[in-house]
């Protein structure tokens, strides 16, 4: 479960900021909820990147915290993130159809008569908007995914200033891509474990690599070394699946 992260990223060329509920849109909540709403709102005064100033947290806040609480209290539905980009902030709910979302987001921003709006219903069954815009994809999603391993490792106690033994698995379309790729990570010191060409032959993606290397996950580049893994399997027509470690059980 990754719950909720905020990440950054760039829309035609201008810096975008995302907080997203990651656990949301299992299949009852895509049955249930079909619409999309959104509000627009327009910053009042954003910083030149186009994001919000820290003058502006603690009414965003406000608004944030009070369509949270009406999406399910009145809306019957689910908040499931925002994301803010030149000089606007708008928020993802989705809803039941025949709900009056548009009465009751309007008696909300009346508390905030300083912030020009918009909203915006329209029907996603398929909760498109959600995937394909609000939700994290290649290298933001991994850091998170690495935020996440990590954070549980602390907790459970480890250290994570030593040596790990790290296994990685990537996913390739055809089997070229999967042994040049093999043969340049055994350059750069991983070791391989093990190659699969043929088990997985109605997979779109069949073969399968996987292998080793130790790792010190309190370096302050591990983040940038498991990245730098993700984009080597691109280059090679290749899905970066993640990595595992195990760890000494007490």
């Amino acid at each position: 479960m990754l719950g909720w992260n905020q990440y950054f990223s760039t829309i035609d060329q201008q810096v975008a900021s995302f907080n997203v509920n990651l656990d949301a849109g299992n299949e009852s909540q895509r049955q249930s909820l079909p619409q999309l709403c959104l509000l627009t709102i327009t910053l009042l005064q954003p910083e030149e990147t186009g994001l919000s100033a820290p003058k502006e947290d603690r009414d965003l806040f406000r608004i944030e915290s009070m369509l949270e609480n009406e999406t399910e209290e009145h809306l019957y539905g689910i908040y499931v993130g925002r994301s803010t980009i030149d000089g606007k902030r708008t928020f993802a709910c989705y809803i039941p159809t025949g709900i009056p979302a548009e009465l009751i987001l309007n008696g909300l921003m009346a508390n905030f008569e300083a912030y020009d709006y918009e909203l915006d219903l329209q029907p996603d069954e398929e909760w498109s908007y959600f995937e394909d815009f609000l939700y994290p994809e290649g290298e933001n999603l991994q850091r998170i995914v690495n935020r996440k391993v990590l954070e549980e490792l602390r907790e459970s106690g480890e250290d994570l200033n030593q040596l790990f033994s790290l296994e990685h698995e990537i996913h390739f379309a055809n089997l070229d891509g999967m042994l040049d790729c093999k043969n340049e990570l055994a350059e750069l010191g991983f070791e391989i474990i093990n190659a699969f060409s043929g088990e997985y032959a109605e997979n779109e993606m069949p073969y399968r690599l996987y292998f080793t290397r130790d790792e010190n996950l309190a370096d302050s580049d591990f983040d940038d070394r498991i990245i730098a893994i993700l984009h080597k399997a691109e280059t090679y027509g290749g899905t970066y699946i993640g990595w595992e470690t195990e760890v000494d059980s007490r």
